[in-house]
Parts: structure tokens; sequence; C-alpha cells
């Protein structure tokens, strides 16, 4: 017994390894098998017959396998066995001495799940064969077909080598959805705690350079002016690399909408031109009014001024910088192609692609920066469904250009007086034609333009584009409500400070305050009620008295930083919230200012 429970090895003297060339076989009965390239192979044979032993080692040298041929008799040994070596097959007879291949299938599958298992029997009847294949052996050999036995061995094999692919696939899927979970946790808590600091020293010094609490020399006001510069660029890059790691796992939301390009560009130039004016650099903007894109507003303009501040950064002073966007047609549908021009240096061939790629710094010295910039812009711009590209040459200035989707607006004038006496805009959104005439005889012959919205899901693309001086807003509107659209103006950065006017025949007034309605008037209402209050609206009154404001932090630097910028008073808040004497005595106090 000890004889035969021996492991077989391939290089012991009794079984010399066998190097068969690869050749065809014959398997009887069927077609013509070609074997393959020598493969190794790892085999656990439970048998207590030493001919068939030599036979299954036999047939498969013969198709081309390197064997470790070990056997075992017993579980013990069986379990043994498979903890010791990562073995690719189990062959088994099916009458083992006080157990069957059906119980060392169990416990091979107890041991390895996906083990392939083969049964080898002299004669396996038709209800053995069904109940081994209901309990999931992988395939069963008549011993006196044994020339099969190669075909149900590769087939094994191959079908647990692209089970086990398909598993290290989704294994390493996951690891990489986890680690950039991690990554994501990661760069939330670091640009978090960063952040925290950073609008400390970023207001600190800021505050310093206003001289609120005495002069500074020269020295010291450029030393702070540097403190504040590192700073707005450490938190530039924080920004950036978020933004990015978001985008790389497509987890930044966009809120697309229609958008005034010009309004845009013209902010994005009025904010760098300060930059461009140190090094005499002639920056403009030569955007149509009328041309409107589909994006999200503060992506498009991160985009646009990661553009214009590389184009000032590398054209040298007395440069000249353009930003000109056309209307492109196409089948799919225009598109809006920005484009920011300057007449720098210029950028080799072979270095444009590089150029896009994240932290490339140029070969030219001198020029600050992460390498971020041109990176996130193109990032952003893809992730919205645009295109991004890049035309220039060493010595004649470079083009970084864009498309993204044209949005096409609609509105309704209902007259453009020809006043001289132009007094503003005003935009009716309301869903009665009766309504918005009435409104209109009232204001155009006082000077002021009336454009019409009948379709209050429409309100807010056509303030952000006319900009008008003030907004009457009709509450009872369908599909969404006066109070809704009200929302959205507030929410929406091009219409926040627009004035709205709500004209509706419901007396909610407070309501409206709350909601930030610079005005409510009840229908029926009046020319002269209406016309004082656009009045109100167009010049703009401050309030009277003194601003309250009530900062709520935990950073006790950031606090102090605000009161500063903002010259409060700050307020010890009781720190028991059963202390009913001191509430009452910080009520009375509110109440005095």
């Amino acid at each position: 017994m000890e004889e035969q429970n021996k492991p077989v090895d391939e290089k012991s003297p009794e079984h010399p390894a066998v190097e068969m060339p690869a050749r065809s076989m014959k398997r009887a009965g069927d077609d013509d098998f070609v074997t393959r390239e020598k493969a190794f192979l790892r085999v656990l044979h439970l048998e207590t017959v030493q001919d068939d032993v030599r036979r299954v080692r036999r047939q498969l040298q013969r198709a081309g396998y390197r064997l470790q041929h070990d056997l075992a008799c017993s579980p013990g040994e069986f379990v043994r066995a498979l903890r010791a070596h990562p073995y690719d097959l189990v062959l088994s007879d099916y009458s083992l001495p006080g157990w069957t291949a059906l119980d060392a299938f169990d416990i091979a599958r107890r041991e390895y799940r996906d083990m392939p298992f083969i049964v080898l029997a002299r004669s396996l009847g038709e209800d053995l064969a069904v109940e081994c294949i209901k309990r999931g052996v992988t395939d069963y050999v008549a011993k006196e077909r044994i020339g099969r036995l190669p075909f149900a061995v590769e087939r094994a094999v191959k079908d647990k080598r692209a089970r086990d692919a398909e598993r290290l696939t989704r294994l390493l899927k996951e690891v990489a959805e986890q680690a950039n979970r991690f990554k994501d946790q990661f760069l939330s808590g670091v640009s978090h705690e960063l952040r925290t600091p950073l609008n400390a020293v970023i207001g600190f010094s800021e505050l310093l350079t206003q001289n609120r609490h005495g002069s500074l020399s020269a020295k010291q006001s450029e030393y702070v002016r540097n403190i504040h510069t590192a700073g707005r660029s450490l938190l530039k890059l924080i920004n950036d690399l978020v933004d990015l790691s978001k985008i790389e796992a497509g987890r930044l939301e966009f809120s697309p909408e229609a958008l005034p390009l010009d309004l845009i560009a013209g902010d994005v130039v009025s904010s760098l031109k300060p930059q461009a004016e140190k090094k005499n650099i002639t920056l403009t903007s030569a955007v149509p009014g009328r041309l409107r894109v589909r994006a999200d507003a503060q992506r498009l303009q991160q985009v646009l001024a990661n553009l214009v501040d590389n184009a000032v950064k590398f054209t040298p002073e007395g440069g000249q910088i353009a930003v000109v966007a056309s209307e492109v047609a196409a089948e799919s549908g225009s598109t809006i192609r920005v484009e920011v021009v300057d007449n720098g240096p210029g950028i080799a061939r072979d270095r444009q692609e590089a150029v896009l790629a994240p932290f490339y710094r140029g070969p030219s010295g001198g020029h600050s920066g992460s390498g971020l910039g041109l990176a996130l812009a193109k990032s952003l711009v893809e992730a919205q469904g645009g295109k991004f590209g890049l035309e220039s040459e060493e010595g004649h200035g470079s083009r970084f250009f864009f498309s993204l989707p044209a949005a096409k607006g609609e509105s309704q004038i209902l007259r453009m007086p020809s006043d001289p006496n132009y007094r503003g805009t005003v935009l009716v959104v309301e869903d009665d034609q009766a309504s918005a005439q009435l409104i209109e005889s009232q204001l155009a012959p006082e000077g002021y333009h009336v454009y019409w919205c009948d379709d209050p899901s429409r309100a807010v693309r056509m303030a952000a584009q006319l900009q008008p001086t003030a907004i009457t807003l009709d509450l009872l509107m369908k599909p969404i409500s006066g109070w809704e659209v009200l929302g959205l103006l507030k929410k929406d950065r091009f219409t926040l400070k627009i004035p709205v006017i709500m004209v509706s025949v419901m007396h909610e007034r407070e309501v409206g305050a709350l909601l930030g309605a610079s005005d409510y008037l009840v229908k029926p209402v009046e020319r002269d009620t209406l016309l004082q209050a656009l009045e109100r609206c167009r010049t703009a009154r401050p309030q009277n008295g003194p601003l309250k404001v009530l900062v709520v932090d935990d950073d006790p630097a950031l606090r102090e930083t605000i009161r500063a910028f903002l010259r409060i008073r700050t307020i010890k808040w009781p720190r028991s919230p059963r202390d009913w004497k001191r509430r009452r005595r910080w009520r009375r106090r509110c109440r005095r200012w």
C-alpha cells in the first residue's frame, strides 16, 4: 500500500519523464486531435491500481503534458495533498476503498471550490453519470476509452484558466475601484485640512496688504504679497488635483445649461487683465453677443481661465492675446468653437502632445505653475462631450481651442421703443398673454425695453442672456410655479443679482421676501406702483442702518478673518442652552441692534 500511495514524480527513476514531440494523435472513433506545446500540469490522482496509474500518465505525456503526478488513496491523504500543493486537476477512480469519487468531490469542493474534477470508471452506468453531472463533476471518462482523457483534461484546464482570468480581472477591477475610493477620500480629507489654514493665510495676508492696522514698509508689503500669491497658487493646485481626480474616476458632476458665451469670456478677461497689464500684454475678447453654448457655467469659466492664464504666463512682454469664438455648423448639430490665440514663442510639434499631459513643465525657465492647467482644461471639455486641441508652430504663437454644443435660445420681443430716454430692460415672466401685454403697455411708453417669456422653464436662460434691469414674475404658472423660478434665479450665478418683482393675485409678500424677491405687487397693479417698484430696483438704494451678520464657523482663525473683512461685532453665544436668562439677554441685544 505504501508503494501505491507514494507520490509519483516524473523525474523519479521508476517513472522517467517522457519527452514526447508535439504530434497528431488518434482518438478511438473520433477526429484527429493535434497536441499543443508541452505545458506543466499538476495532477492529483485517486487510484489504487498501478496499471491504471501508468495508463493515465502515459496518455497525458503523449498529449504533450509535463506532469507532477501525485497519488492518494484515503480521505486523509487526499486532504493533506490538496493543502500541500496547488493542483490543476483531480482525477479519481469512482470506486475507492471505503469511499467513492463523489465523496472525494465533496472534499475537493470544500477545500478548493473551483478545482476541476474528472471521474474515471471501468463501467459508469447511466444513473451514476447523471448523479455526477447533478453534483457538478467536471467530466467523467470510461477507462476502456482512456484515449478521451487528454481532451477532457484540456477542456477542464482551459475552462478553469478562463474562470481564473475572469476572477482575476474582477478582483483587479474591485481593487482599482477601492483604490479610487481611498484616493478620493484621501484627497477630500487632505484638501479640507489644507484649505482651512490656507483660508487664514490668504485672508490675513490680504488684510495686511490693505494697511488696516498700521502701515507696512515696502519690504514688508512685498513679503506679504508673496505670501498671498503663494497661498492662492497652493489653493488652486489643491482644487485642480481634486477636480482631476474626480474626472478620472468619473465622479465630477456637471450641470449643463444654455450660457451666454460673451459674458463668461468677458468675466475671465476682466479678472486676468491686471495680470496681463503687468507684462504690458494686450488682452481682448472678441466673442459675438448672440453665441450661446451648452455647458456647465463654473467648469466653462474654469477652462477659459486656465487657457488665458497659460497664454499670459508664456507670452512675452508687449504681446497680444485674444479670446475669439464662432459657430460651426455640422450634421450632428451646431457647435461653438472657442479659441485663445497668442503671439508667444509657440510650441514645437514634438512637444504639443506632452504639453497637454498632467504635471508637464516646459523647458523654458522662469514660469511658475503646477502643470495641471491645460490637462485639466482638456479633461473638463472632453467630460462635457466637447473636443480640445492645439495648433502651434515654434516662433509663431499658439492657438488653444475647444468646441462645445451650441444652445439655441428663443425670446419674444413685444416692443423695442424708439424713445431715446432709455431707462432699462424688463423681462416679463408670465404665461398669460393679456397680463404680459398689460405690463408692456404700462412700461414701454416710459422708456423700458420689454421682453416676454411665456414658458417659466426658460426664464433663467433668458434672464442670463438679457441681463435685464428687473424681472416681473407671476406666481401661478405651469409647468413650474413662480416660487420655483424665483429659487432658480437666485441660485444661478448669472441671474443672482437681478431684482425680481413678484406680480400675483395671491398675498404672499412675506414668503416672497424670504425667498429673495426685491418687491411684491398684488394684481391688479397700477401703473405708478409698478413704475415706482422698477425705479427702486433701478436705483438700487442701500439698506438703512448697519448690516447684521452672524458668522458660524468652528475655526477661530477663519472667524477672525471674516470679522476683520466685514468689521462686525463679535458676540459670545451662551455655552449652556439651558441658561434661559442669558438667552433672553441675547435676544434683547439682538432687538436693540
